[in-house]
């Protein structure tokens, strides 16, 4: 654990998640793309403890990673990633300023871009500021407003894009879930006055909102997949905040993926030896097995995942792809491509599934193989 993040262990998962999340993607999207554009909408610094370098901060995450790939990439000389941060409150966005021109030097092969104000108010400026051919925009704001359907709208149209979002269970369950004078407005704030109209009066479960949050994702912004993962307060059983996520391509859900096993895996037993004696031993010498909830839920997430597979193909075609396949069951399970791939070699060999993947003799499917149910 670092003591930069001593009794905010939820701030260092969703930073561990983004740090790797950003060095797989940037790579991934650079080869591909040739320009990415990073936007963080929402960006501080605030709360931060290293004052100096702003380490336990998105922005030097974002650059530093950025960075580091940009140099990995065939750039002739370009600046081919541009990160746009944006902020708010004026106290946040002098520290960002004077970080920026103080570090410029440190980050020679990005081009670097500052903007005060809201969000919603400067969604016109960054989408100007945008051009490249590709945009991951980092939504993270303190509270649970300020990032509406259509701010979001403005940004990512069209284009190649993916955007991860920063859910405050705790903010959204005091202020949208009650009913009340202004609970209409605050539901149009974050799902637009068409959800909002259809919600508003009732007393709303979370995960209602949470299910909604997703069909903005999907029917309004247009990504073809969504997902959310689970950060747990690091001193309670309960969800602290989701971080949402959204991409048009079945990559994108396999790196996030990715990026949330190795994070929150860690962030299971960070949250294991803030409660027990770190030097606790099992009868056999080994460090004790640490079984969080995320990854209690990994575990009930893969005894499902048979099912939810036999499900999906009772309704698909049969050119159904595996990397489609695959994506669609990360949407709903926190599980890697290994995992779901051994699930459908295991499905074929009990005689349920067709083995297309032999046909190139091949041992287990690749993302082109079409994953269809056995033909009776």
């Amino acid at each position: 654990m670092n003591g930069l993040y001593k009794d905010r262990e939820q701030t260092e998962a969703k930073h561990e998640i983004l740090r790797r999340y950003l060095e797989s993607f940037a790579h991934k999207v650079g080869r591909t793309y040739e320009t990415i554009d990073y936007v963080d909408a929402f960006c501080g610094p605030w709360e931060e403890r290293d004052s100096k370098d702003l380490s336990d901060t998105s922005i030097a995450i974002a650059l530093g990673k950025l960075q580091s790939v940009a140099e990995t990439l065939d750039t002739n000389g370009r600046k081919r990633i541009r990160c746009i941060f944006n902020e708010k409150t004026a106290k946040s966005f002098a520290k960002l300023q004077a970080y920026v021109e103080a570090n410029r030097g440190k980050f020679p092969l990005l081009e670097i871009h500052t903007l005060h104000g809201t969000f919603e108010n400067n969604a016109g400026k960054i989408k100007e500021l945008a051009t490249h051919k590709f945009m991951l925009l980092f939504v993270d704001p303190t509270g649970w407003s300020g990032f509406s359907p259509d701010a979001l709208g403005t940004l990512i149209g069209q284009r190649n894009s993916e955007v991860i979002i920063n859910f405050m269970r705790s903010f959204i369950v005091r202020h949208l879930c009650p009913p009340g004078p202004e609970q209409m407005d605050r539901l149009t704030d974050l799902l637009g006055e068409k959800r909002a109209k259809r919600l508003a009066g009732q007393h709303l479960p979370i995960t209602k909102i949470e299910e909604e949050l997703f069909e903005v994702l999907k029917d309004d912004l247009g990504f073809r997949f969504a997902a959310k993962s689970p950060i747990h307060n690091p001193d309670k059983d309960q969800v602290h905040f989701h971080l949402f996520y959204g991409t048009h391509h079945p990559a994108g859900m396999q790196v996030m993926r990715d990026a949330e096993y190795k994070a929150l895996s860690q962030h299971d037993r960070n949250r294991f030896e803030k409660k027990e004696d770190q030097y606790q031993f099992s009868l056999f010498g080994e460090d004790l097995e640490v079984q969080g909830p995320y990854l209690q839920a990994r575990q009930e997430h893969a005894s499902g995942l048979a099912g939810a597979i036999l499900k999906r193909l009772q309704t698909s075609s049969p050119s159904l792809k595996f990397a489609t396949l695959r994506a669609e069951m990360q949407e709903t399970h926190y599980l890697k491509e290994a995992e779901i791939k051994d699930v459908v070699v295991e499905l074929a060999d009990a005689g349920k599934i067709e083995p297309t993947w032999k046909l190139r003799k091949g041992r287990r499917p690749k993302d082109d193989d079409c994953i269809y149910l056995k033909r009776r």
